[in-house]
């Protein structure tokens, strides 16, 4: 059975806190010269460039995938991703309904912008994207569910805007994976996952950083499905029967490892 590469965890032009360089285009053409399948558009709070990264990533052949990294009530970071670009602007409108309305401070942020796959400027966000939402995160979870979606906690292992970092504990909701930014040996040692499968991918904010870290999986195609299926057959069959890999890779989310690139 093939495998495939994944990134799913990758900032635009649109995140206050990434490069204005980083366009739908410019991500997607990189991610084809690196070899990726597959690619996620997380951006803070926020899947209005979606439209972009649908047209970039096909015209590289690459699948893409929708979403944001949704900070919740307890100002924890999660991956809300889904198959089609409907599900993850209607998961938008719930989120930004209870957005605060911070102006953006351009003194310490790039502004937020909105563009075509031309990377041609269509508009910009005046708000900020990166304060927490009124979603808390089994309230998320659920909706994102809802919409067909996939929900991982991200970079668990980090000492800020992550599961341990805010409330010290791996909450018994069904998620369907956790992120992890260390080889699976290290991030052990920092957080208990429990027998949550895991993934790795690079939470790019700058071009260079693209694939840096990425997720391999088995399937019989590339697709949002088989990911998420793979996904169930590895939570059902529990993290503790993933080998170990060799402390210079990145496990992939089934234990195939990917290595840095």
């Amino acid at each position: 059975m093939p495998r495939y590469r994944a990134d799913l965890h990758v900032h635009s032009c649109l995140s206050p806190c990434a490069d204005i360089d980083v366009s739908p285009r410019t991500l997607a053409r990189r991610a084809a010269s690196l070899g990726l399948d597959m690619l996620a558009l997380t951006d803070h709070n926020s899947c209005a460039n979606g439209p972009a990264h649908q047209d970039c990533c096909r015209q590289e052949r690459i699948v893409p995938v929708f979403g944001m990294e949704l900070t919740t009530l307890e100002e924890v970071h999660c991956l809300c991703l889904f198959e089609d670009l409907d599900g993850a602007l209607d998961f938008q409108n719930l989120v930004y309904s209870g957005l605060s309305r911070f102006p953006v401070d351009e003194n310490f942020y790039y502004p937020q912008l909105l563009v075509n796959s031309q990377e041609e400027i269509l508009d910009q966000v005046y708000f900020l994207l990166t304060p927490a939402s009124a979603l808390d995160i089994s309230t998320a979870l659920s909706e994102v569910h809802q919409r067909g979606g996939i929900f991982v906690p991200a970079h668990i292992d980090k000492p800020r805007d992550s599961l341990f970092s805010q409330l010290g504990f791996l909450p018994t909701d069904p998620f369907d994976a956790v992120e992890i930014t260390l080889p699976p040996d290290e991030s052990t040692k920092r957080i208990r996952r429990g027998k949550l499968p895991f993934v790795a991918n690079s939470d790019c904010h700058i071009l260079e950083d693209l694939a840096q870290r990425y997720t391999e999986f088995e399937a019989e195609h590339c697709s949002f499905g088989e990911l998420k299926k793979a996904l169930a057959i590895a939570r059902a069959r529990g993290n503790d029967q993933l080998p170990q890999p060799p402390t210079n890779w990145v496990a992939g989310v089934w234990g195939f490892p990917s290595r840095k690139t």
